[in-house]
């Protein structure tokens, strides 16, 4: 099952720990409203921040998740890395993917930094 998280100010944040759970999480647990974040050029898990619609996502939610993007991903060992991020809605899958493999339409990038510890 999913790594479950919450941030800072009580978003659930979950994490995929494989390839099959990132495909499942991605393509069946995610809505359109929810962030999807991966970290750049690196292997790892895909991140969900469940979005709520009565609630505005601050800069911290996002920084919250991207912090476990970089943690849990093959970019572990590096200081800092770019965390991608965008709504679920702009997440694809390309056609003969393998499982986890997707595409974003359009996205922003944040830096993550493992210094700044956020769990």
């Amino acid at each position: 099952m999913f790594k479950e998280f919450t941030s800072k100010n009580g978003f659930r944040i979950l994490v995929g720990k494989d390839s099959k759970e990132n495909e499942q999480l991605t393509h069946r647990v995610a809505k359109d409203s929810d962030i999807f974040f991966h970290v750049s050029d690196y292997p790892g898990p895909h991140v969900i921040l469940i979005s709520e619609s009565d609630r505005a996502v601050l800069m911290d939610d996002l920084k919250d998740a991207a912090y476990l993007a970089h943690f849990h991903s093959n970019a572990k060992n590096k200081k800092s890395a770019n965390v991608d991020y965008t709504a679920i809605r702009n997440v694809t899958k390309p056609k003969g993917a393998t499982y986890g493999e997707v595409e974003l339409l359009k996205f922003k990038t944040l830096k993550s930094s493992l210094e700044d510890k956020r769990f």
